[in-house]
């Protein structure tokens, strides 16, 4: 009997490196029930900021931005197997890797094969092979491990950076250090304009990538303009190991005098803030004194040290 297990969890509960082997995990459980003959699909979805919900009433369609029903915990993928009983599924669900920090629904599928092989399903269940109903485990986990099954992003806000002419190795760089990122499109110059803008033809003009599924742009301007701390980007990590990380590939060849308090710039002037997010915690909490003893400490810092805080927070 089929059974289609759907994963619910928290979207922010996992660091990037855990959903990174996360993701890992699931493509080798994938395997084993290949192996077993109990594998039919698998895939994870989007962030709900990317869903849109449909409704028909009086034959109008309402469609709107953003998931149905906002919940504690967010379906966040799903298996499609094989299983002799109820039992037999919920063995598979607890070797899930989102179990662990979330919930796995186990819910029975109800059979309606396509009419051209109703009856083929009905002399040989494994028919699923040769009509199509189902995708293979080969294209599930080339699937599960590209990175691109999470880099759609409808968002209306592209932040565009400003260079002289060095977008290219910008993207480039930010690419190589943050995860599921990649570089989408590059433009260049023609002759129009070229009195205006004084590139040679054939030479970058912007260079479009994304950075964990979030769009950017660069664009060779030339030397007008610069960067400066009135705009920086925040990046919210969840461990002192992912704060670390990101702190030594941005600030290789910055600014080190611009490095204060979780904020740093990177070789090309642009700043960042490195933020673990238990700070945001620590300063939010009603009680005052312990809120003004992390403050205190913190602007002390350079990169930002979890354990610090937290042993002052419990002071």
């Amino acid at each position: 009997m089929k059974y289609l297990l759907l994963i619910y969890m928290d979207e922010n509960a996992m660091s990037d490196t855990e959903r990174e082997h996360c993701y890992g995990e699931s493509a080798q459980l994938a395997q084993d029930l290949h192996t077993q003959g109990q594998f039919l699909a698998t895939a994870p979805l989007h962030p709900v900021a990317t869903a849109t919900s449909v409704q028909v009433r009086d034959g109008k369609s309402l469609v709107t931005d953003g998931p149905f029903a906002e919940t504690r915990e967010q379906l966040g993928g799903f298996f499609l197997v094989n299983a002799q009983d109820l039992d037999e599924a919920i063995a598979i669900a607890t070797r899930i890797p989102g179990a662990k920090v979330g919930t796995v629904e186990i819910r029975p599928v109800n059979r309606h094969p396509h009419p051209r092989c109703k009856s083929r399903h009905r002399r040989n269940p494994s028919c699923h092979r040769s009509c199509g109903t189902t995708s293979t485990a080969q294209t599930v986990l080339n699937r599960l491990n590209s990175r691109r099954t999470l880099m759609q992003n409808n968002s209306k806000i592209t932040p565009c950076l400003w260079f002289d002419d060095q977008a290219e190795a910008a993207a480039q760089f930010y690419t190589s250090i943050f995860r599921n990122s990649k570089i989408v499109h590059v433009s260049r110059y023609g002759d129009a304009g070229q009195e205006i803008h004084g590139k040679p033809a054939g030479a970058v003009m912007t260079v479009s990538f994304e950075l964990d599924g979030q769009p950017f742009t660069a664009l060779n301007g030339g030397p007008t303009f610069k960067f400066n701390e009135a705009i920086s980007f925040q990046i919210f990590c969840d461990t002192q190991a992912d704060v670390d990380d990101y702190w030594q590939k941005l600030s290789a060849g910055g600014d080190e005098t611009a490095q204060q308090c979780g904020w740093l710039k990177d070789k090309y002037g642009v700043s960042w803030q490195i933020i673990p997010r238990i700070l945001i915690e620590l300063l939010n909490r009603p009680d005052a004194a312990t809120s003004q003893k992390v403050t205190t400490t913190m602007l002390q810092m350079k990169k930002i040290e979890i354990d610090e805080l937290k042993r002052v927070a419990a002071d």
